[in-house]
């Protein structure tokens, strides 16, 4: 699954060049998040931002990782885009929060990724079915953003 990820990166990388501003991965079992952070899209809707998503994801499954994956597993890779503007990421929609404390950076040059990483003070574990905040870390008195 991560080459196909890593030929939507290289295609949208193409597509929007220095528009681009990081790319970040959650893996949770075997589904993938990849977080996308693109200049200027603050005003366009997020239906319209799924919809460059579904643009993206669609010329991969003419390349020959996505038909040897669909082979192998006899399904399509579960992979789900969150297109965000650097300022966005500030906001911590719970999503980006999950996937900026348990995710990985693949690309971040202005360092926009890095630096809203660093801001957080709590941890997300498993915990039977579903997922907890673990508040272990935070000082006495501390305002933590959730």
């Amino acid at each position: 699954m991560l080459d196909i990820i890593d030929n939507i990166m290289e295609d949208i990388l193409d597509w929007y060049q220095e528009k681009v501003k990081g790319f970040l991965i959650y893996l949770e079992k075997e589904k993938a998040y990849l977080l996308i952070v693109l200049d200027n899209v603050d005003m366009i809707s997020f239906v319209a931002r799924g919809e460059i998503w579904n643009f993206f994801l669609e010329r991969t499954t003419r390349t020959a990782e996505f038909r040897n994956f669909v082979k192998q597993k006899k399904r399509g890779p579960e992979i789900f885009g969150v297109i965000l503007s650097p300022n966005e990421i500030a906001y911590h929609i719970p999503i980006t929060v999950l996937m900026l404390n348990n995710g990985y950076i693949l690309f971040d040059p202005e360092k926009i990724l890095e630096k809203e990483k660093s801001k957080f003070n709590v941890h997300i574990k498993e915990y039977k079915e579903g997922k907890i905040i673990d508040f272990a870390k935070v000082k006495k008195g501390e305002v933590v953003d959730v």
